[in-house]
Protein backbone atom coordinates (compact mmCIF):
# COMPACT_ATOMS: atom_id res chain seq x y z
CA UNK A 1 0.00 0.00 0.00
CA UNK A 2 3.04 2.47 0.63
CA UNK A 3 4.45 1.55 -2.67
CA UNK A 4 1.35 2.43 -4.43
CA UNK A 5 0.88 6.10 -2.60
CA UNK A 6 4.15 6.58 -3.87
CA UNK A 7 3.37 5.32 -7.23
CA UNK A 8 0.53 7.69 -7.40
CA UNK A 9 2.11 10.86 -6.27
CA UNK A 10 4.92 10.47 -8.87
CA UNK A 11 2.77 9.42 -11.87
CA UNK A 12 0.12 11.78 -10.78
CA UNK A 13 1.67 15.04 -9.08
CA UNK A 14 -1.47 16.60 -8.93
CA UNK A 15 -3.86 14.54 -7.06
CA UNK A 16 -6.21 15.95 -4.54
CA UNK A 17 -5.06 15.54 -0.84
CA UNK A 18 -6.30 11.72 0.53
CA UNK A 19 -7.41 13.74 3.71
CA UNK A 20 -9.11 16.86 4.14
CA UNK A 21 -7.19 18.10 7.15
CA UNK A 22 -3.59 17.07 6.56
CA UNK A 23 -1.30 17.07 9.48
CA UNK A 24 2.40 18.18 9.23
CA UNK A 25 4.39 18.92 11.99
CA UNK A 26 8.38 19.16 12.90
CA UNK A 27 9.01 17.42 16.04
CA UNK A 28 10.87 18.69 19.05
CA UNK A 29 13.63 16.71 20.07
CA UNK A 30 17.33 16.09 22.13
CA UNK A 31 20.42 15.01 20.77
CA UNK A 32 23.27 13.51 22.01
CA UNK A 33 27.28 13.29 20.31
CA UNK A 34 28.83 10.14 19.95
CA UNK A 35 32.59 10.86 19.08
CA UNK A 36 33.14 7.13 18.74
CA UNK A 37 30.41 6.53 16.64
CA UNK A 38 30.04 3.08 18.80
CA UNK A 39 28.04 3.37 21.37
CA UNK A 40 24.59 1.43 21.29
CA UNK A 41 20.63 2.32 21.98
CA UNK A 42 21.60 0.97 25.52
CA UNK A 43 24.35 2.84 26.16
CA UNK A 44 22.93 5.96 24.76
CA UNK A 45 19.90 6.18 26.92
CA UNK A 46 22.32 6.46 29.93
CA UNK A 47 23.42 9.93 28.38
CA UNK A 48 22.42 13.54 29.16
CA UNK A 49 20.82 14.79 25.75
CA UNK A 50 20.73 18.50 24.63
CA UNK A 51 17.37 19.90 23.70
CA UNK A 52 16.95 20.83 19.95
CA UNK A 53 14.01 22.58 17.63
CA UNK A 54 12.64 21.02 14.80
CA UNK A 55 16.36 21.41 12.69
CA UNK A 56 19.68 20.39 13.05
CA UNK A 57 23.08 21.58 11.41
CA UNK A 58 26.31 20.04 12.73
CA UNK A 59 28.12 20.35 9.40
CA UNK A 60 30.77 18.18 8.87
CA UNK A 61 31.57 15.43 11.69
CA UNK A 62 32.61 12.35 12.23
CA UNK A 63 30.49 11.58 14.94
CA UNK A 64 27.39 9.78 15.33
CA UNK A 65 24.52 11.72 16.25
CA UNK A 66 21.47 10.47 18.61
CA UNK A 67 18.52 12.11 18.66
CA UNK A 68 15.45 11.65 20.77
CA UNK A 69 11.76 12.12 20.79
CA UNK A 70 8.39 11.44 21.30
CA UNK A 71 5.23 12.15 19.01
CA UNK A 72 3.02 15.05 20.12
CA UNK A 73 -0.97 14.09 21.27
CA UNK A 74 -2.36 15.29 18.02
CA UNK A 75 -0.87 12.00 16.12
CA UNK A 76 -3.12 10.04 18.22
CA UNK A 77 -5.93 11.23 15.94
CA UNK A 78 -4.45 10.47 12.51
CA UNK A 79 -4.82 6.82 11.60
CA UNK A 80 -1.33 6.22 9.67
CA UNK A 81 1.79 8.70 10.16
CA UNK A 82 4.91 8.99 7.84
CA UNK A 83 8.29 10.18 9.49
CA UNK A 84 10.47 11.88 7.41
CA UNK A 85 13.92 13.25 7.43
CA UNK A 86 14.59 16.61 5.46
CA UNK A 87 17.63 15.71 3.53
CA UNK A 88 18.75 13.19 1.23
CA UNK A 89 22.45 12.94 1.62
CA UNK A 90 22.51 11.71 5.24
CA UNK A 91 24.47 8.29 4.70
CA UNK A 92 23.26 6.10 7.38
CA UNK A 93 20.12 6.79 9.33
CA UNK A 94 18.96 4.15 12.21
CA UNK A 95 15.41 4.80 13.72
CA UNK A 96 14.62 2.78 17.07
CA UNK A 97 11.13 2.25 16.97
CA UNK A 98 9.10 1.84 20.42
CA UNK A 99 6.47 -0.64 20.72
CA UNK A 100 3.53 -1.10 22.34
CA UNK A 101 5.52 -4.23 24.10
CA UNK A 102 8.36 -2.25 25.18
CA UNK A 103 10.93 -3.38 22.81
CA UNK A 104 12.52 -1.69 20.00
CA UNK A 105 12.37 -1.78 16.33
CA UNK A 106 15.71 -0.85 13.79
CA UNK A 107 14.52 0.46 10.89
CA UNK A 108 17.54 1.74 8.60
CA UNK A 109 17.90 3.84 5.73
CA UNK A 110 20.25 6.65 4.64
CA UNK A 111 22.12 7.35 1.10
CA UNK A 112 24.35 4.16 1.53
CA UNK A 113 21.55 1.64 1.71
CA UNK A 114 19.62 0.25 -1.00
CA UNK A 115 16.36 1.22 -1.81
CA UNK A 116 14.93 -2.35 -1.73
CA UNK A 117 15.51 -1.46 2.49
CA UNK A 118 13.48 1.25 2.17
CA UNK A 119 9.84 1.79 3.19
CA UNK A 120 9.26 4.13 0.12
CA UNK A 121 11.29 4.19 -2.89
CA UNK A 122 11.80 8.26 -1.83
CA UNK A 123 15.30 9.74 -1.82
CA UNK A 124 13.95 11.14 1.75
CA UNK A 125 14.05 8.29 4.50
CA UNK A 126 10.68 7.73 5.34
CA UNK A 127 8.97 5.32 7.79
CA UNK A 128 5.05 4.73 8.37
CA UNK A 129 3.77 4.46 11.82
CA UNK A 130 0.53 2.42 11.91
CA UNK A 131 -2.18 2.12 14.45
CA UNK A 132 -0.42 -1.34 15.65
CA UNK A 133 2.60 -0.28 16.20
CA UNK A 134 3.08 3.58 17.48
CA UNK A 135 3.41 4.02 21.23
CA UNK A 136 2.31 7.78 21.67
CA UNK A 137 3.89 7.33 25.00
CA UNK A 138 6.96 6.34 24.31
CA UNK A 139 10.59 7.43 23.17
CA UNK A 140 11.96 7.23 19.48
CA UNK A 141 15.68 7.32 19.24
CA UNK A 142 17.49 8.01 16.03
CA UNK A 143 20.83 7.68 15.45
CA UNK A 144 22.24 9.78 12.29
CA UNK A 145 25.96 9.29 11.10
CA UNK A 146 26.85 10.64 7.58
CA UNK A 147 30.55 11.82 5.49
CA UNK A 148 28.71 15.07 4.38
CA UNK A 149 27.19 17.56 6.35
CA UNK A 150 25.15 16.44 8.95
CA UNK A 151 21.73 18.85 8.84
CA UNK A 152 18.37 18.37 8.07
CA UNK A 153 14.69 18.20 10.59
CA UNK A 154 12.75 15.42 11.51
CA UNK A 155 9.17 15.78 10.31
CA UNK A 156 6.03 13.75 10.61
CA UNK A 157 2.89 14.24 8.34
CA UNK A 158 0.00 11.73 7.63
CA UNK A 159 -0.67 10.21 4.14
CA UNK A 160 -2.35 13.06 2.65
CA UNK A 161 0.60 15.76 3.34
CA UNK A 162 2.93 13.13 2.20
CA UNK A 163 1.44 12.93 -1.24
CA UNK A 164 1.73 16.30 -1.33
CA UNK A 165 5.02 16.75 -0.46
CA UNK A 166 6.20 13.90 -3.19
CA UNK A 167 3.52 15.57 -5.18
CA UNK A 168 5.16 18.79 -5.30
CA UNK A 169 8.94 17.75 -5.28
CA UNK A 170 8.35 14.94 -7.93
CA UNK A 171 6.64 17.99 -10.40
CA UNK A 172 9.39 20.24 -9.85
CA UNK A 173 11.99 17.76 -10.07
CA UNK A 174 10.18 16.96 -14.02
CA UNK A 175 10.40 20.27 -14.53
CA UNK A 176 13.81 21.10 -13.57
CA UNK A 177 14.75 18.59 -15.71
CA UNK A 178 12.65 18.68 -18.60
CA UNK A 179 13.70 22.26 -18.67
CA UNK A 180 17.34 21.51 -18.91
CA UNK A 181 17.06 18.67 -21.39
CA UNK A 182 15.36 21.17 -23.68
CA UNK A 183 18.41 23.09 -23.55
CA UNK A 184 20.75 20.65 -24.24
CA UNK A 185 18.78 19.82 -26.89
CA UNK A 186 18.54 23.15 -28.15
CA UNK A 187 22.67 23.83 -27.84
CA UNK A 188 23.55 20.51 -29.76
CA UNK A 189 20.98 21.60 -32.46
CA UNK A 190 22.97 25.33 -32.49
CA UNK A 191 26.93 23.14 -32.13
CA UNK A 192 25.43 21.15 -35.40
CA UNK A 193 24.67 24.44 -37.47
CA UNK A 194 27.34 26.82 -36.26
CA UNK A 195 30.15 24.02 -35.14
CA UNK A 196 31.22 26.58 -32.40
CA UNK A 197 32.46 24.69 -28.98
CA UNK A 198 30.93 26.74 -27.08
CA UNK A 199 27.67 25.62 -27.59
CA UNK A 200 28.97 21.52 -27.13
CA UNK A 201 30.77 22.45 -23.34
CA UNK A 202 27.37 24.34 -22.52
CA UNK A 203 25.40 20.88 -23.30
CA UNK A 204 28.32 18.96 -20.92
CA UNK A 205 28.35 21.78 -18.28
CA UNK A 206 24.55 21.73 -17.92
CA UNK A 207 24.48 17.93 -18.47
CA UNK A 208 26.67 17.55 -15.41
CA UNK A 209 25.54 20.35 -13.42
CA UNK A 210 22.22 18.70 -13.64
CA UNK A 211 23.75 14.75 -12.26
CA UNK A 212 25.08 17.26 -9.46
CA UNK A 213 21.77 18.27 -8.09
CA UNK A 214 20.13 14.72 -8.85
CA UNK A 215 23.03 12.93 -6.94
CA UNK A 216 22.35 15.78 -4.17
CA UNK A 217 19.01 14.40 -3.78
CA UNK A 218 20.02 10.95 -4.14
CA UNK A 219 17.94 10.60 -7.50
CA UNK A 220 20.75 8.93 -9.75
CA UNK A 221 20.84 6.41 -7.11
CA UNK A 222 16.94 5.90 -7.74
CA UNK A 223 16.88 5.79 -11.64
CA UNK A 224 20.43 4.18 -12.17
CA UNK A 225 21.80 2.36 -9.35
CA UNK A 226 19.37 1.65 -6.58
CA UNK A 227 20.69 -1.27 -4.90
CA UNK A 228 24.27 0.07 -5.58
CA UNK A 229 25.22 2.38 -2.58
CA UNK A 230 28.63 2.51 -3.32
CA UNK A 231 28.86 3.92 -6.91
CA UNK A 232 26.29 6.65 -5.60
CA UNK A 233 29.20 7.11 -2.85
CA UNK A 234 31.80 7.79 -5.99
CA UNK A 235 29.52 9.78 -8.81
CA UNK A 236 28.32 11.58 -5.80
CA UNK A 237 31.69 13.34 -6.03
CA UNK A 238 32.54 12.78 -9.18
CA UNK A 239 29.98 14.82 -10.69
CA UNK A 240 30.90 18.79 -9.42
CA UNK A 241 34.57 18.58 -10.63
CA UNK A 242 32.87 17.78 -14.56
CA UNK A 243 30.78 20.72 -14.35
CA UNK A 244 33.64 22.65 -12.86
CA UNK A 245 35.91 21.70 -15.94
CA UNK A 246 32.92 22.38 -18.36
CA UNK A 247 31.95 25.22 -16.63
CA UNK A 248 35.18 26.55 -17.03
CA UNK A 249 35.95 25.40 -20.72
CA UNK A 250 32.25 27.29 -21.49
CA UNK A 251 33.27 30.43 -19.87
CA UNK A 252 36.54 30.62 -21.55
CA UNK A 253 34.51 30.15 -25.04
CA UNK A 254 32.15 32.46 -24.37
CA UNK A 255 34.14 35.23 -23.35
CA UNK A 256 37.01 34.03 -25.67
CA UNK A 257 39.47 34.55 -22.98
CA UNK A 258 42.36 33.99 -24.82
CA UNK A 259 41.91 36.09 -27.65
CA UNK A 260 40.88 38.97 -25.21
CA UNK A 261 42.21 38.11 -21.87
CA UNK A 262 45.50 35.99 -22.82
CA UNK A 263 46.64 36.17 -19.02
CA UNK A 264 43.54 35.63 -17.75
CA UNK A 265 43.12 32.70 -19.74
CA UNK A 266 46.42 31.08 -18.67
CA UNK A 267 44.81 31.65 -15.08
CA UNK A 268 42.02 29.48 -15.82
CA UNK A 269 44.16 26.78 -17.35
CA UNK A 270 45.60 26.53 -14.33
CA UNK A 271 42.51 26.15 -12.81
CA UNK A 272 41.46 23.30 -15.59
CA UNK A 273 44.82 21.30 -14.37
CA UNK A 274 43.32 21.60 -10.65
CA UNK A 275 40.01 20.58 -11.37
CA UNK A 276 41.02 17.63 -13.18
CA UNK A 277 43.56 16.92 -10.50
CA UNK A 278 40.40 16.88 -8.09
CA UNK A 279 38.63 14.36 -10.56
CA UNK A 280 41.56 12.21 -10.23
CA UNK A 281 41.59 12.20 -6.44
CA UNK A 282 38.16 10.47 -6.20
CA UNK A 283 39.52 7.21 -6.62
CA UNK A 284 42.42 7.59 -3.82
CA UNK A 285 41.01 10.39 -1.00
CA UNK A 286 38.43 8.94 1.28
CA UNK A 287 34.92 10.51 1.10
CA UNK A 288 34.99 12.62 4.23
CA UNK A 289 38.57 14.25 2.94
CA UNK A 290 37.28 14.52 -0.56
CA UNK A 291 34.09 16.32 0.62
CA UNK A 292 35.73 19.32 2.18
CA UNK A 293 38.39 19.25 -0.80
CA UNK A 294 35.68 19.59 -3.44
CA UNK A 295 33.93 22.05 -1.28
CA UNK A 296 37.32 24.49 -1.14
CA UNK A 297 37.65 23.78 -5.18
CA UNK A 298 33.64 24.89 -5.31
CA UNK A 299 34.80 28.30 -3.79
CA UNK A 300 37.92 28.59 -6.20
CA UNK A 301 35.45 28.03 -8.73
CA UNK A 302 33.38 30.57 -7.21
CA UNK A 303 35.84 33.12 -6.96
CA UNK A 304 37.27 32.63 -10.59
CA UNK A 305 33.84 32.47 -12.44
CA UNK A 306 33.20 36.45 -9.98
CA UNK A 307 36.24 37.67 -11.25
CA UNK A 308 36.11 36.66 -15.21
CA UNK A 309 32.28 38.38 -14.83
CA UNK A 310 33.80 41.20 -13.74
CA UNK A 311 36.59 41.41 -15.61
CA UNK A 312 34.84 41.23 -18.89
CA UNK A 313 32.40 43.80 -17.93
CA UNK A 314 35.03 46.02 -17.14
CA UNK A 315 36.79 45.20 -20.95
CA UNK A 316 32.99 45.28 -22.36
CA UNK A 317 33.36 42.04 -23.78
CA UNK A 318 30.66 40.40 -26.15
CA UNK A 319 27.97 39.23 -23.67
CA UNK A 320 28.95 39.94 -20.81
CA UNK A 321 25.86 40.90 -19.75
CA UNK A 322 23.96 37.70 -19.04
CA UNK A 323 27.22 35.99 -18.61
CA UNK A 324 27.78 38.06 -15.25
CA UNK A 325 23.82 37.87 -14.42
CA UNK A 326 23.59 34.10 -14.63
CA UNK A 327 26.90 33.63 -12.97
CA UNK A 328 26.07 36.10 -10.00
CA UNK A 329 22.29 34.45 -9.91
CA UNK A 330 24.37 30.97 -9.02
CA UNK A 331 27.07 31.83 -7.08
CA UNK A 332 24.76 33.01 -4.83
CA UNK A 333 22.76 30.32 -3.81
CA UNK A 334 25.38 28.19 -4.11
CA UNK A 335 27.49 29.93 -1.16
CA UNK A 336 24.58 29.73 0.73
CA UNK A 337 24.35 26.01 0.11
CA UNK A 338 27.96 25.56 1.25
CA UNK A 339 27.69 27.79 4.26
CA UNK A 340 24.81 25.72 5.56
CA UNK A 341 27.16 22.38 4.36
CA UNK A 342 29.51 23.50 6.59
CA UNK A 343 27.24 24.43 9.72
CA UNK A 344 28.01 28.42 9.80
CA UNK A 345 24.59 29.57 8.38
CA UNK A 346 20.86 28.10 8.97
CA UNK A 347 17.72 28.45 6.78
CA UNK A 348 14.77 26.15 6.77
CA UNK A 349 15.32 22.76 4.50
CA UNK A 350 12.79 23.89 1.96
CA UNK A 351 15.39 26.39 0.95
CA UNK A 352 17.63 23.32 -0.19
CA UNK A 353 15.35 22.37 -2.49
CA UNK A 354 14.56 25.98 -4.26
CA UNK A 355 18.53 26.21 -4.44
CA UNK A 356 17.83 24.23 -7.51
CA UNK A 357 15.95 27.15 -8.87
CA UNK A 358 18.67 29.44 -9.34
CA UNK A 359 20.47 26.50 -11.82
CA UNK A 360 17.49 26.64 -13.79
CA UNK A 361 17.75 30.73 -13.70
CA UNK A 362 21.38 30.66 -14.71
CA UNK A 363 20.74 28.32 -17.57
CA UNK A 364 18.60 30.47 -19.17
CA UNK A 365 20.04 33.46 -18.82
CA UNK A 366 23.11 31.66 -20.02
CA UNK A 367 21.00 30.39 -22.66
CA UNK A 368 19.84 33.94 -23.89
CA UNK A 369 23.34 35.65 -23.60
CA UNK A 370 24.60 32.44 -26.54
CA UNK A 371 21.67 33.57 -28.55
CA UNK A 372 22.48 36.99 -28.26
CA UNK A 373 26.01 35.86 -28.73
CA UNK A 374 25.06 33.91 -31.69
CA UNK A 375 22.95 36.85 -33.36
CA UNK A 376 25.83 39.05 -32.54
CA UNK A 377 28.33 36.95 -34.48
CA UNK A 378 25.68 36.67 -37.24
CA UNK A 379 25.94 40.53 -37.69
CA UNK A 380 29.47 40.32 -37.30
CA UNK A 381 29.80 37.68 -39.59
CA UNK A 382 27.32 40.02 -42.32
CA UNK A 383 29.22 42.91 -41.79
CA UNK A 384 32.49 41.32 -42.58
CA UNK A 385 31.21 40.01 -45.49
CA UNK A 386 29.31 43.46 -46.67
CA UNK A 387 33.28 45.03 -46.01
CA UNK A 388 35.03 42.50 -47.54
CA UNK A 389 32.26 42.44 -51.05
CA UNK A 390 33.31 46.79 -50.24
CA UNK A 391 36.80 46.08 -50.32
CA UNK A 392 36.54 43.86 -53.43
CA UNK A 393 34.19 46.48 -55.14
CA UNK A 394 36.79 48.59 -54.14
CA UNK A 395 39.92 47.23 -55.63
CA UNK A 396 37.94 46.47 -58.65
CA UNK A 397 37.60 49.98 -58.58
CA UNK A 398 40.73 51.07 -58.36
CA UNK A 399 41.68 48.61 -60.81
CA UNK A 400 39.34 49.74 -63.68
CA UNK A 401 40.52 53.45 -62.59
CA UNK A 402 44.66 52.56 -63.02
CA UNK A 403 43.53 50.80 -66.87
CA UNK A 404 41.23 53.83 -67.64
CA UNK A 405 44.06 56.43 -66.13
CA UNK A 406 46.62 54.77 -68.87
CA UNK A 407 44.46 54.59 -71.08
CA UNK A 408 43.55 58.58 -70.95
CA UNK A 409 47.41 59.44 -70.66
CA UNK A 410 48.41 57.19 -73.66
CA UNK A 411 46.61 58.73 -75.78
CA UNK A 412 47.90 62.27 -75.68
CA UNK A 413 51.29 60.44 -75.40
CA UNK A 414 51.16 58.85 -78.19
CA UNK A 415 50.00 62.07 -80.47
CA UNK A 416 53.16 63.95 -78.76
CA UNK A 417 55.22 60.98 -79.40
CA UNK A 418 54.24 61.17 -82.52
CA UNK A 419 54.12 63.92 -83.65
CA UNK A 420 57.70 64.50 -82.18
CA UNK A 421 59.03 61.67 -84.23
CA UNK A 422 57.76 63.00 -87.77
CA UNK A 423 59.89 66.24 -86.60
CA UNK A 424 62.81 64.48 -86.96
CA UNK A 425 62.31 64.25 -90.64
CA UNK A 426 62.78 67.24 -92.78
CA UNK A 427 58.76 68.99 -93.42
CA UNK A 428 57.69 72.12 -94.45
CA UNK A 429 57.76 75.16 -92.07
CA UNK A 430 53.64 74.98 -92.45
CA UNK A 431 53.74 71.56 -91.54
CA UNK A 432 56.43 71.85 -88.48
CA UNK A 433 54.02 74.48 -86.93
CA UNK A 434 50.86 72.36 -87.36
CA UNK A 435 53.03 69.27 -85.78
CA UNK A 436 54.64 71.33 -82.62
CA UNK A 437 50.54 72.79 -82.42
CA UNK A 438 49.47 69.43 -81.79
CA UNK A 439 52.54 68.57 -79.35
CA UNK A 440 51.36 71.28 -77.23
CA UNK A 441 47.52 70.44 -77.24
CA UNK A 442 48.66 66.95 -76.40
CA UNK A 443 50.91 68.05 -73.41
CA UNK A 444 48.39 70.34 -72.38
CA UNK A 445 45.84 67.42 -71.81
CA UNK A 446 48.39 65.41 -70.01
CA UNK A 447 48.78 68.59 -67.47
CA UNK A 448 45.53 68.70 -67.06
CA UNK A 449 45.17 65.07 -66.80
CA UNK A 450 47.82 64.93 -64.32
CA UNK A 451 46.25 68.53 -62.18
CA UNK A 452 42.96 66.49 -62.28
CA UNK A 453 44.09 63.15 -60.84
CA UNK A 454 46.37 65.40 -57.68
CA UNK A 455 42.98 67.60 -56.94
CA UNK A 456 41.36 63.73 -57.14
CA UNK A 457 44.02 62.37 -54.71
CA UNK A 458 43.55 65.57 -52.25
CA UNK A 459 40.43 65.31 -52.27
CA UNK A 460 39.97 61.62 -51.52
CA UNK A 461 42.88 61.66 -48.79
CA UNK A 462 41.23 64.95 -47.38
CA UNK A 463 44.63 67.00 -47.95
CA UNK A 464 43.04 69.59 -50.39
CA UNK A 465 43.68 73.18 -48.63
CA UNK A 466 41.08 75.80 -49.37
CA UNK A 467 42.04 79.57 -49.58
CA UNK A 468 39.44 81.62 -48.98
CA UNK A 469 39.87 85.28 -49.80
CA UNK A 470 37.05 88.22 -51.20
CA UNK A 471 36.26 88.71 -55.10
CA UNK A 472 34.03 90.02 -57.38
CA UNK A 473 31.47 86.45 -57.95
CA UNK A 474 29.39 88.46 -61.06
CA UNK A 475 32.96 89.12 -62.86
CA UNK A 476 34.28 85.61 -62.44
CA UNK A 477 30.29 84.60 -63.66
CA UNK A 478 30.92 86.59 -66.59
CA UNK A 479 34.52 85.85 -67.28
CA UNK A 480 33.57 81.90 -67.75
CA UNK A 481 30.70 82.30 -69.66
CA UNK A 482 32.46 84.57 -72.13
CA UNK A 483 35.36 82.29 -72.10
CA UNK A 484 32.52 78.87 -72.80
CA UNK A 485 30.89 80.97 -75.80
CA UNK A 486 34.23 81.68 -77.43
CA UNK A 487 34.98 77.55 -77.43
CA UNK A 488 31.64 77.46 -79.01
CA UNK A 489 32.37 79.82 -82.05
CA UNK A 490 31.73 77.36 -84.70
CA UNK A 491 28.42 75.72 -82.64
CA UNK A 492 24.99 77.35 -82.83
CA UNK A 493 24.57 77.70 -79.03
CA UNK A 494 24.38 80.47 -76.72
CA UNK A 495 25.86 80.87 -73.26
CA UNK A 496 24.31 83.03 -70.61
CA UNK A 497 23.84 82.92 -66.76
CA UNK A 498 21.14 83.75 -64.32
CA UNK A 499 22.59 85.46 -60.64
CA UNK A 500 19.77 85.75 -57.62
CA UNK A 501 19.24 89.55 -56.70
CA UNK A 502 19.83 88.58 -53.41
CA UNK A 503 23.49 86.95 -53.68
CA UNK A 504 26.31 89.66 -52.32
CA UNK A 505 28.55 91.75 -54.77
CA UNK A 506 31.70 90.69 -52.51
CA UNK A 507 31.93 86.91 -51.06
CA UNK A 508 34.87 85.03 -49.05
CA UNK A 509 35.45 81.61 -50.55
CA UNK A 510 38.47 79.82 -52.44
CA UNK A 511 38.13 81.79 -56.14
CA UNK A 512 40.59 79.05 -57.93
CA UNK A 513 38.44 75.77 -56.87
CA UNK A 514 34.97 77.81 -57.57
CA UNK A 515 36.19 78.24 -60.83
CA UNK A 516 37.43 75.03 -61.39
CA UNK A 517 33.51 73.70 -60.36
CA UNK A 518 31.68 76.07 -62.61
CA UNK A 519 34.74 75.53 -65.42
CA UNK A 520 34.15 71.81 -65.25
CA UNK A 521 30.44 72.03 -65.87
CA UNK A 522 30.16 74.28 -68.22
CA UNK A 523 32.74 72.44 -70.04
CA UNK A 524 30.66 69.19 -69.91
CA UNK A 525 27.63 71.38 -70.82
CA UNK A 526 29.59 72.60 -74.06
CA UNK A 527 30.63 69.60 -74.99
CA UNK A 528 26.97 67.68 -75.02
CA UNK A 529 25.40 70.61 -76.47
CA UNK A 530 25.12 70.32 -80.33
CA UNK A 531 22.76 73.60 -80.50
CA UNK A 532 20.67 75.36 -78.25
CA UNK A 533 21.56 77.59 -74.95
CA UNK A 534 23.60 76.96 -72.15
CA UNK A 535 22.34 78.80 -68.69
CA UNK A 536 24.28 78.65 -65.58
CA UNK A 537 22.79 79.93 -62.38
CA UNK A 538 23.52 80.61 -59.13
CA UNK A 539 20.45 81.16 -56.62
CA UNK A 540 20.79 81.81 -52.45
CA UNK A 541 19.07 78.49 -50.81
CA UNK A 542 19.83 80.22 -47.07
CA UNK A 543 21.16 82.63 -45.12
CA UNK A 544 22.58 82.49 -41.81
CA UNK A 545 25.40 85.47 -41.34
CA UNK A 546 27.49 85.53 -41.98
CA UNK A 547 27.40 82.54 -44.29
CA UNK A 548 25.20 81.95 -46.98
CA UNK A 549 24.45 78.56 -49.09
CA UNK A 550 24.73 78.88 -52.83
CA UNK A 551 22.83 76.22 -55.09
CA UNK A 552 24.29 75.95 -58.47
CA UNK A 553 22.86 74.94 -61.66
CA UNK A 554 23.69 74.16 -65.37
CA UNK A 555 20.32 74.06 -68.06
CA UNK A 556 21.16 72.97 -71.68
CA UNK A 557 19.56 71.78 -74.35
CA UNK A 558 21.97 69.07 -74.64
CA UNK A 559 21.87 65.11 -75.30
CA UNK A 560 20.89 65.11 -71.83
CA UNK A 561 21.57 61.18 -69.81
CA UNK A 562 19.28 59.00 -68.16
CA UNK A 563 18.02 59.97 -64.95
CA UNK A 564 18.67 56.12 -63.38
CA UNK A 565 22.25 57.15 -64.14
CA UNK A 566 22.49 60.23 -62.25
CA UNK A 567 24.75 58.85 -59.51
CA UNK A 568 27.17 57.62 -61.89
CA UNK A 569 27.82 60.82 -63.83
CA UNK A 570 29.96 62.03 -60.87
CA UNK A 571 32.18 58.42 -60.48
CA UNK A 572 35.97 59.25 -62.59
CA UNK A 573 35.80 58.54 -65.98
CA UNK A 574 32.18 57.73 -65.83
CA UNK A 575 30.85 58.83 -69.42
CA UNK A 576 27.40 58.25 -70.38
CA UNK A 577 27.45 59.47 -73.61
CA UNK A 578 26.39 57.48 -76.92
CA UNK A 579 30.30 57.54 -77.76
CA UNK A 580 31.22 60.80 -78.74
CA UNK A 581 32.79 61.71 -75.51
CA UNK A 582 36.13 59.81 -76.32
CA UNK A 583 36.21 61.83 -78.97
CA UNK A 584 35.46 65.37 -77.64
CA UNK A 585 38.30 64.77 -75.25
CA UNK A 586 36.72 64.05 -72.14
CA UNK A 587 38.64 61.99 -69.21
CA UNK A 588 35.84 62.20 -67.14
CA UNK A 589 37.12 63.27 -64.23
CA UNK A 590 35.78 67.17 -64.19
CA UNK A 591 32.29 66.15 -62.71
CA UNK A 592 34.31 63.80 -59.91
CA UNK A 593 35.88 67.02 -58.80
CA UNK A 594 33.50 69.15 -58.47
CA UNK A 595 31.37 66.95 -56.40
Amino acid sequence: MKRCLLFIALVFPLASPVFSKPFAQELDFAYFADPSAQMTLTEVQTQKFTPGRGRFNFGFTQSAYWFRFSLPPEANKTRELILSIGLPTLDWIDLYEPLKNGDYRLVQGGEMRSYSKRDFAFFLFSHALTDQDKNLKGEYFLRIQSQSSLHGRIFLQDESSYVKTVATDSTLFGLIEGFCLILMIYNLFLFWATKERVHLYFVFYLGFILLTVLSFYSLTMAMFWPESPKIQEVTHLLWPPLFFIFGTLFSREFIQSKKYLPRVDRWLVALLFIYGATLASTLVLSYQILAQLELAVTLLFVLSMISLAMIGGVCRLRGTGFFAAGWFVFILFLLLLILRLMGWIHYPSSLTFLAQLPFVAQALLLAIGLADRVRQLNREKDAAKLAQQAAEQEAKQQFLFMARLSHEIRTPLNAVLGFAHLLEEPVKQKEKTEFLGHILRGGTALLRLIDEMLDLARIHSDTLILEPKPFNLAALIKELCHAAQLQLKKKEVTVSFKLDPALPRQLVLDPYRLRQILSNLLTNATKFTPKGRILLGLKVSKIVAPRLDLEIFIEDTGIGFDPQKSKQIFLPFAQLGDGKTQIQGSAGLGLAISK
